[in-house]
């Protein structure tokens, strides 16, 4: 009588391996669909996406920062991120903007209006642009130090790698409140309507690259113009970085002294000691959760203990605030 061999109890799946293989194919099932549903609905955002990938990925493999794979841990959340929260984040804009200019436009009257519409373009360009960057200084600030925005901001920071793709990160409700006091400002005052469009299209390809893992050398234009390093240190676990770096143009953090970029260093890591899950669907509704956080996030307890560690073996610290803010031909 013959009989049939078993399969080893070590080709046996676990029911832990089964359960996180079938999440990982609804996952990606989910992110196929979702990437099919946005060709059908908004080709140009996919389009667009690609044309930005085939900038940036030989780019950061030209001049990386840091050694890292193209498809890192989290790509596939992320780039749920950047269509399915973009999709989002473009509607409630739109009803912010719409609702704020038709409340507000009626107490400001037309003259003031007029006034700044006559202008030449290339002046309002550079007024809105200002304007617009000043007023996401502070949002942002903000939502480091307001519990409620913070709920909402602490899903961008939970980016333990920084990359090109990692500037889509965002809660839809984080970018709407972000943006929308940033061109509410244009909208209500009366610029030229393409004062809005050029805000929406520079600020996207400003966050694309500042969280591009790149090293681009900018000499002393490192303290005017958006750049990776600068941004980088917003991000970091380095205890000296906390709470700094606010604005994409380092100028503005200058003028509020939050201006924080060593020369010669980077950061030791990125992230946040909370909890944030790494699905799409779980930053989703992290904010919603009552034990979400209620302060801006800190390092990760294993990055506290690297800085430590290399604190205890002679790390100088931070450098003093006017030695770093004061750029003499860096």
């Amino acid at each position: 009588m013959s009989s049939t061999s078993l399969p080893s109890s070590s080709h046996i799946p676990s029911p832990h391996t089964r359960t996180a293989d079938r999440h990982a194919f609804w996952w990606s099932l989910a992110g196929v669909l979702a990437i099919l549903i946005t060709f059908l609905w908004r080709g140009d955002v996919l389009i667009g996406f690609l044309a930005v990938a085939v900038i940036f990925v030989p780019a950061e493999r030209l001049v990386e920062l840091r050694p890292q794979r193209i498809l890192r841990s989290g790509w596939r959340t992320d780039v749920m991120h950047y269509f399915v929260s973009s999709a989002l984040t473009t509607l409630g804009l739109t009803l912010v903007t719409v609702a704020a200019a038709l409340g507000v436009r009626m107490f400001i009257g037309s003259h003031l209006g007029h006034a700044i519409a006559s202008q030449p373009l290339v002046l309002q360009l550079g007024e809105s642009t200002f304007l617009s960057a000043v007023v996401q200084y502070w949002v942002h600030r903000a939502s480091h130090t307001w519990p409620v925005l913070w709920r909402f901001h602490a899903v961008h920071h939970s980016i333990r790698t920084m990359d090109w793709l990692a500037s889509a990160r965002f809660h839809p409700v984080d970018q709407v409140v972000t943006r929308g006091a940033a061109v509410i400002p244009i909208t209500i005052l009366g610029f030229a309507p393409v004062t809005f469009g050029w805000y929406i299209v520079m600020d996207a390809l400003q966050e694309f690259f500042v969280h591009a893992n790149m090293r681009v050398p900018l000499g002393i234009f490192r303290w005017i113009l958006p750049n990776p390093e600068f941004h980088h240190w917003h991000h970091a676990v380095d205890r000296e970085a906390w709470n700094t770096n606010f604005s994409g143009y380092p100028f503005i953090d200058l003028l509020f002294r939050t201006a924080y970029m060593p020369k010669g260093r980077r950061p030791r890591g990125y992230g946040i000691d909370q909890d944030v899950s790494t699905s799409y669907l779980g930053q989703l509704l992290r904010p919603f959760h009552p034990e979400a956080g209620s302060c801006a996030g800190e390092p990760s307890h294993e990055a506290q203990l690297l800085v430590k560690e290399e604190a205890r073996k002679g790390f100088p610290g931070r450098q003093l605030v006017a030695e770093e803010h004061s750029p003499p031909g860096a």
